[in-house]
């Protein structure tokens, strides 16, 4: 329950959520705030069947619905993650 109640009670997380991938890091903005991440912050970056998931450490992740992905923007965002050594399985 206490779960729950933390995840209803955070503003942002009915928000949507743009997330723009460069060689640079990871920018993510809502309609509320913005955030700038260096890719060596970053934890991992895995996919499962529905969801592509930004790992910012073992136990937090951002998920992106694979459905708001092409094909081609997943093969790009492979390549920044390999050229910039971010562990993943894309």
């Amino acid at each position: 329950m206490t779960a729950k109640r933390s995840y209803t009670s955070i503003k942002t997380n009915g928000e949507t959520i743009e997330y723009h991938f460069e060689d640079s890091g990871l920018l993510t903005k809502g309609e509320t705030f913005s955030m700038e991440s260096t890719w060596d912050t970053i934890y991992k970056v895995t996919q499962t069947k529905n969801w592509i998931m930004i790992w910012r450490n073992r136990q937090v992740a951002n998920p992106i619905p694979k459905t708001a992905v092409s094909e081609g923007e997943l093969v790009e965002l492979k390549q920044i993650l390999d050229r910039n050594g971010v562990t993943n399985n894309l």
